[in-house]
Order: structure tokens, then C-alpha cells, then sequence
């Protein structure tokens, strides 16, 4: 029974061994461990840093947009201005040499009335020179 007990045991111890050996292959070492981890580590940090440096020159170009488009339009802003002001000005002057309606109204009175006496005059000189001549 030695023997056999032997040779289970035996049998046993081998592959425990053979599990033992399997397991190692799955670990590593800790140094070896440390210095994958640090390279992964390294890895994270440039890839990191990398797509940092996008966001911030993206950053920086919009900023730079928006500078020059806000500039853009005040200096569009300031000439519609000065435009406008320019326009608002030559429609007052028109407007203070535009005769008014009243006024108008009054010099067509005015005429009326002028219009009127010289006729009246005009027919009184024709009645006395016809009256003469008879």
C-alpha cells in the first residue's frame, strides 16, 4: 500500500506542482510589475498631456475668433453709426428747408388775395378806358 500511496502522492504532488507552475506564468514580478506600470503610467501622461495641449490651441484659436469677429463688429458697429448720424443730419437740414404745408397754404392765400385785387384792378381799368371811349 506504500507504493501506491506513494505514486498517488506522487501523482498529486505533480500536479499541484504543474498548477503552481501555471500560476506563476500569470504573475510577475514586482519589478517587472513596477516598471510596466510606471511605463503605462508614462504612456497615460504623454497621451494625456497631448490631447491637453489640442484642447488648448483649439481654445486659444476660437478665443482668437472671437477676438477678431467681435472687433469686426464694432468697427461695422462705429461706420453704421457714423452713417446713420451722417443721414439723421442731412434729413434734419431737408427737413428745416422743406417748405411746411402751412406755410404753403399761406403764400397760395397770399397770391390768391394778390390775384384777385389785380384782376379787380385790371377790370376796373378796362371798364374806365371803355367808358372813356364812349
Amino acid at each position: 500500500m506504500n507504493i501506491l500511496a506513494t505514486n498517488k502522492f506522487k501523482t498529486q504532488a505533480s500536479h499541484q506542482i504543474y498548477l503552481l507552475e501555471q500560476l506563476t506564468k500569470k504573475h510577475m514580478e514586482v519589478t517587472t510589475f513596477r516598471k510596466e506600470n510606471e511605463a503605462f503610467e508614462n504612456r497615460i501622461k504623454d497621451f494625456v498631456d497631448f490631447k491637453l495641449s489640442l484642447v488648448e490651441n483649439k481654445m486659444k484659436e476660437q478665443q482668437e475668433g472671437a477676438i477678431n469677429t467681435n472687433q469686426k463688429f464694432q468697427e461695422d458697429l462705429s461706420e453704421m453709426q457714423k452713417q446713420t448720424l451722417w443721414k439723421i443730419k442731412d434729413i434734419e437740414n431737408l427737413m428745416e428747408k422743406r417748405i411746411s404745408e402751412h406755410k404753403v397754404n399761406t403764400l397760395i392765400a397770399g397770391l390768391e388775395k394778390k390775384m384777385k385785387q389785380y384782376v379787380l384792378q385790371v377790370d376796373d381799368d378796362s371798364k374806365q378806358i371803355n367808358t372813356k371811349k364812349f
